[in-house]
């Protein structure tokens, strides 16, 4: 009888515990566990982010919607222009680089938890260079149109 009831109010006790949970608590436990509770990993995706946002801001900023001519999308130096499109495609780069990087976001948390660390982060690591790559084609894109 005597150790039921202990662990009854053990029971009770454990439940109050659970329910005053801050969301700060709840918000760390969930990024310091698995894929997202590796400083490596956290720091690439925090890097994927800032240079995908100045990629679309960059676009955004500098090539103008109101324009009703075409742009610049390409410059060779052997040859010169050697392609001309509307301004929306100018946002191309930057959008294949979205959707490359989300893709190998997955793949790399799918190797992950599968404990191929060194195959995850390969994976972020092209990432970073595909958003480079994008970077260098946006500013391009803005340099030769302006």
């Amino acid at each position: 009888m005597f150790k039921i009831s202990i662990f009854k109010i053990f029971l009770k006790n454990k439940k109050k515990d659970q329910k005053n949970i801050s969301l700060k608590f709840k918000v760390r436990s969930f990024f310091n566990r698995g894929f997202l509770g590796n400083n490596i990993i956290r720091c690439i995706l925090i890097a994927l982010a800032v240079l995908d946002i100045v990629n679309w801001i960059a676009i955004a900023v500098f090539i103008n919607s109101s324009r009703s001519y075409s742009i610049i999308l390409h410059y060779n130096v052997y040859f010169g222009v050697d392609l001309v499109g509307e301004w929306q495609q100018a946002y191309l780069a930057p959008a294949v680089a979205t959707a490359l990087t989300l893709l190998n976001i997955f793949l790399a948390r799918r190797f992950y938890e599968k404990k191929e660390r060194v195959a995850s982060y390969i994976l972020l690591i092209a990432s970073i260079m595909i958003q480079l790559s994008s970077a260098i084609a946006v500013a391009s894109v803005i340099l030769i149109n302006y």
